[in-house]
């Protein structure tokens, strides 16, 4: 049995379909295209766990929002990558380890998209 205890307990409830801003929902509720949660644990031994699930309301088959493809997940990691080279929260050490992963990935990934339309 896991002693642990958990500092959140979350509902998540998808309903695929096509909504407006204007239409009626409850106050809770919010709208998006496609989501990603990513739920984090931090166990009393020090270390540390996450998982993460998505829904893309783009792709519903018999009511059900499949995951969010991993090409939309890489889009979504650089975006933070990005996103952590531009934080003032981190302290200087991460903040320059962030920035110059970020930059190097930039450099390499522009590089591979030149050669690829050469």
């Amino acid at each position: 049995m896991n002693d642990h205890k958990y500092r959140l307990k979350y509902t998540l409830k998808t309903e695929p379909g096509e909504f407006k801003e204007s239409d009626p929902r409850e106050k809770q509720d919010g709208l998006t295209d496609a989501l990603v949660v990513f739920s984090i644990l931090y166990p009393e031994d020090g270390s540390y766990s996450q998982m993460h699930i998505s829904f893309d309301g783009r792709k519903v088959t018999d009511g059900k929002a499949y995951a969010v493809n991993d090409n939309d997940i890489f889009k979504l990691w650089i975006l933070l990558g990005a996103d952590l080279a531009r934080s003032s929260k981190l302290g200087i050490a991460k903040h320059l380890f962030v920035e110059m992963v970020w930059e190097t990935f930039r450099e390499k990934f522009m590089s591979a998209v030149t050669k690829k339309e050469k």
